[in-house]
């Protein structure tokens, strides 16, 4: 068993304490852990600080000035310096130290726990992005235009451009309506498995085309096709690289239908479908409970079971004046393994500055962690 009791100030200071014990362990292992936090308005509007104590040790910071239009961020273990380009050439997911320079739309990032700095801004209507990794100089460049209800989207990036190769090319261009009920979104890299570090883009292939209609009302439509092919052979790639769906909703319950890999049905039997998935809903209330519960068929079954199977998901809540209950249980039936996730919560609402939380079970379906006997209480308090 697992216990967590933990407390909280939030407004321009705040503080964690937190008590856990691991009764799983033989002997039980405990812990102890204190954060502190100071928010930037204790200084006034031109100053943003904040940091976080372990114990006694700085986990992590934050300190921004800010004057006129220049700003100064200063950061230690923080998560910073994500691009906003279309593609996201540069996107950081874990504390770094460093700084940034900011003056209107132009931004230096400069890092020193990992080997990257970068500049960005606009020249007109076009973004820009020079970035320097170790030795490696990378530069994008993009542009959105509408025009005729429609919105277009283009960028252009060259990696390493000191030395220049066609297979550090990536071309990316997105065209919708403006409502988004129909779009095309095309990427083009200069060799297969294009690698953008520091990127959550992947480009398995030279060309990843993604195109998708949306119509109706009750019910609605959404009909997509995703895939990706290299210049040598087009028809093979589509066939065994395409994904096609169709998501239903009908308001209160929806039906999803997907096909991955168009090559690889050998037969009538779900068995011999390749990749695929079914699934179906609906909402609805009973004694006062907002319910959904949901039912899905296929293979993968799930990120952490990789063969043809089942899911049942449940989950419910309602409130009762200051108090509400929430539940969720998800059961996956694999050909080989089941596994079952729970999660409960109650809460205890309607004090003057403060909260009481009960929790059971890991909140996180779509892992590969089913359920535990894992618990805690929280304690949230503020003035």
């Amino acid at each position: 068993m697992f216990g967590s009791i933990s407390f909280a100030l939030q407004t321009n200071y705040s503080a964690n304490f937190s008590f856990t014990a691991d009764f799983s362990q033989n002997p039980v292992v405990t812990n102890f852990g204190s954060e502190f936090r100071i928010m930037g308005s204790s200084f006034g509007s031109g100053y943003d600080l904040s940091f976080s104590l372990k114990d006694t040790n700085l986990e992590s910071a934050k300190l921004v000035l800010k004057f006129d239009n220049f700003k100064l961020s200063l950061y230690d273990n923080q998560i910073f310096g994500t691009t906003t380009d279309p593609i996201v050439l540069y996107q950081i997911t874990t504390g770094q130290n460093g700084l940034e320079f900011q003056y209107d739309n132009y931004k230096l990032a400069l890092f020193n726990s990992i080997d990257l700095m970068y500049v960005l801004g606009n020249i007109g209507d076009i973004g820009f992005i020079v970035g320097k990794r170790g030795s490696s100089i990378d530069i994008a460049a993009s542009y959105g235009v509408k025009f005729a209800g429609m919105n277009l989207n283009v960028e252009g990036i060259v990696q390493n451009v000191t030395s220049f190769d066609v297979k550090n090319l990536v071309g990316f261009s997105l065209l919708t309506d403006q409502s988004q009920n129909w779009g095309i979104r095309y990427v083009f890299a200069g060799a297969k498995d294009t690698k953008l570090p520091y990127s959550p883009q992947t480009i398995n292939e030279q060309n990843t085309l993604v195109l998708w209609y949306k119509f109706g009302k009750s019910p609605s439509f959404n009909i997509y096709l995703d895939t990706y092919f290299g210049f040598e052979n087009p028809s093979k790639n589509f066939m065994d690289n395409t994904t096609v769906g169709l998501d239903v909703n009908f308001g209160q319950m929806y039906l999803n239908l997907k096909k991955i890999g168009l090559s690889d049905v050998n037969g009538l039997m779900p068995t011999d479908w390749g990749k695929f998935y079914i699934s179906a809903g609906t909402q609805f209330s009973i004694f006062d409970f907002s319910t959904r519960i949901g039912y899905a068929f296929g293979k993968p079954i799930h990120n952490s079971v990789n063969t043809i199977g089942e899911l049942l998901y449940g989950e419910a809540g309602r409130t009762f004046g200051n108090i509400s209950l929430f539940a969720k249980y998800q059961k996956i039936i694999g050909y080989y393994e089941e596994k079952d996730f729970f999660y409960s919560e109650v809460k205890f609402t309607g004090f003057s500055n403060g909260e009481v939380a009960i929790r059971i079970g890991n909140g996180d379906f779509n892992g590969n962690n089913p359920f535990v006997p894992a618990g805690g209480v929280y304690f949230n308090l503020w003035w």
